[in-house]
């Protein structure tokens, strides 16, 4: 490169550039203009979800509404064999989050939150009829918008002392298609337990705490209290 003196400014004398340095410029700054504009596109077609005990492609495909070729596929997958704690992306391209649809006041949570509850619904509410699995579910979303609970799905059911299935670590398995419905239905603003903030089973547990608040519901083997 050389600067001709003696004009105002620079000027490059171009007859120093080689042909291919050129091409090698204008191939750079294609491929940078290219992987700018495509990085968002390529975040937002792809969530990531942590592989839980109990889990099959089969379940997390059904979960993001994809199919198992295309997550073994997007992974580099040989075989249908997935394990707990493995990192699988998942090439859904819809939204990460869930909305309420029938009028609920919840606004939106993400598939980690919903998965999540739909976990403890499960765990706490295996033997229940639907209706009771949307109940256990109603009451953890009660929690969350009352000022005497955590805000956060998780902040609620990880708050000590709460959930057998936390100590006991039920929590962690897979939830049930039917657990998935209900925690779906429950944020979408089913309630059937009038406003609850606890339950319990009065055949395998006592607490005269809970017995001195309000009655609200009393649906299968749960009692549901204000």
């Amino acid at each position: 490169m050389t600067v001709q003196n003696g004009k105002p400014g620079f000027r490059l004398n171009r007859q120093k550039f080689s042909p291919f340095f050129l091409i090698n410029i204008s191939l750079i700054t294609i491929l940078v203009t290219a992987s700018l504009l495509l990085s968002p596109l390529t975040a937002m077609a792809a969530s990531v979800h942590w592989v839980s005990k109990g889990e099959s492609l089969w379940l997390i495909a059904r979960w993001y509404r994809t199919s198992v070729q295309e997550i073994k596929a997007y992974n580099g997958l040989s075989s249908d064999t997935i394990y707990p704690g493995q990192r699988l992306v998942i090439p859904d391209g819809r939204s990460a989050y869930v909305t309420a649809s029938r009028g609920g006041s919840f606004g939106r949570f993400t598939r980690d939150e919903v998965y999540l509850l739909a976990r403890l619904i499960s765990a706490e509410a295996e033997a229940e009829s639907y209706i009771g699995k949307v109940a256990v579910g109603a009451v953890v979303l009660n929690r969350v918008r009352s000022p005497l609970f955590p805000n956060t799905i998780a902040g609620v059911i990880y708050q000590p002392g709460q959930f057998e299935p936390v100590a006991n670590g039920r929590i962690n398995n897979p939830p049930t298609e039917e657990a998935l419905r209900a925690a779906k239905d429950a944020i979408n603003g089913w309630d059937p337990t009038g406003g609850a903030l606890y339950f319990f089973n009065p055949a395998k547990a006592y607490s005269y705490y809970l017995w001195t608040r309000a009655l609200k519901r009393w649906i299968g083997s749960h009692v549901f209290l204000a």
